[in-house]
């Protein structure tokens, strides 16, 4: 694993929060990420992952409430994480 460097890292969680917050579009954002050099950084990797396949909420194939409730919550832990530029250790078991 090769992590981005701490400003990266905080660039990208804050581009995810707007995303989330509705002030920058899915597709800008991941314009503007996959031009940020995060190459092989877990983290960052898993959060773009995480916006890219979000679950379909309620109705006919949609995910419940509360499954929608668990993805936001894990969406804002990623973001957190990457704001503090706390690193994830790994268990390759």
């Amino acid at each position: 694993m090769s992590d981005a460097s701490p400003e990266i890292r905080r660039e990208v969680a804050a581009k995810a929060l707007s995303y989330k917050n509705g002030q920058l579009s899915y597709e800008a954002f991941m314009e503007e990420v996959d031009n940020l050099p995060y190459e092989d950084d877990d983290l960052i990797g898993e959060l773009i992952v995480e916006i890219r396949e979000e679950p379909k909420r309620g109705g006919f194939f949609g995910i419940s409430e509360e499954g929608w409730e668990d993805y936001e919550r894990g969406i804002y832990q990623l973001i957190d994480e990457l704001s503090s530029d706390s690193r994830r250790q790994c268990d390759d078991t």
